[in-house]
């Protein structure tokens, strides 16, 4: 039986995964996150604003999980569409190359994370200004890629 989920609880299971990811219940979150892109592209679209952050999420989950070849096929998909989509300098487009470069880092390609995460910085700082939280974090993130290599 297909069990669909219906469109009115779609923002509530969305957060209620995050609270799974952060429970640390991997299998849950990504079964579930799974059906929520799927209910998404089928509701909203491939390219609504909320299936490409239900995408860019199950990326998180899976890498949570130690998918990472998972996490990095969607990433780069992401990447690829909120690109095309919103332009290479928009925020949610940032955050998509810096998420991409995390999972670079996990599945332990450290020079392809450092060069992501090198250009979301000079992005950051040059969109953003160098104080802005997301600039910071940039920072932060390609400091832990430089020091703690895998």
């Amino acid at each position: 039986m297909d069990r669909q989920i219906p469109s009115r609880i779609l923002p509530a299971l969305g957060r209620g995964l995050l609270f799974l990811v952060h429970r640390g219940d991997h299998h849950r979150s990504t079964t579930l996150g799974e059906r929520l892109v799927a209910d998404r592209e089928r509701l909203l679209g491939p390219e609504h604003p909320d299936t490409l952050r239900a995408r860019a999420n199950l990326a998180s989950f899976y890498r949570s999980a130690g998918r990472t070849a998972d996490a990095i096929a969607i990433g780069e998909q992401v990447l690829a569409d909120r690109e095309r989509l919103l332009g290479p300098e928009h925020p949610d487009t940032l955050g998509a190359r810096a998420n991409l470069a995390a999972s670079y880092w996990s599945a332990g390609r450290t020079a392809d994370a450092i060069a992501i995460g090198e250009q979301v910085l000079a992005d950051s700082e040059r969109l953003l200004g160098p104080e802005h939280p997301d600039t910071l974090g940039a920072r932060a993130n390609l400091e832990i890629m430089r020091r703690d290599r895998p």
